[in-house]
């Protein structure tokens, strides 16, 4: 099995709201050889109620979404962040998208 060299580790954030799930946080860091050389966070708006589960978990509020970009926003600059990268998640350290 070859070995990533260069590749991004991802983590995202959800809410769940009436049997809706809402993104409300994506972070990553691209790693090259080992050693971090970038980084990625982004809050995404929402106005839906915060389920306090969620607050106690990540310490994210409804007052630090209320003024986030919007979702389209920041999976935009997400994608552009990544570029052709190999995507790895952090939850489940396997290989969730590359480019051949």
């Amino acid at each position: 099995m070859e070995k990533l060299r260069d590749y991004i580790s991802f983590d995202l954030e959800f809410n769940k709201h009436q049997d809706k799930t809402h993104l409300i946080q994506v972070s990553a860091v691209r790693f090259k050889d080992g050693e971090e050389v970038g980084a990625f966070d982004s809050y995404v708006h929402t106005d839906v109620p915060l389920k306090s589960f969620i607050n106690g978990l990540t310490g994210i509020t409804s007052e630090t979404l209320k003024d986030a970009p919007m979702v389209e926003e920041v999976l935009k600059n997400f994608q552009d962040f990544v570029g052709e990268l190999p995507l790895l998640d952090t939850m489940q350290p396997r290989v969730i998208y590359q480019s051949y």
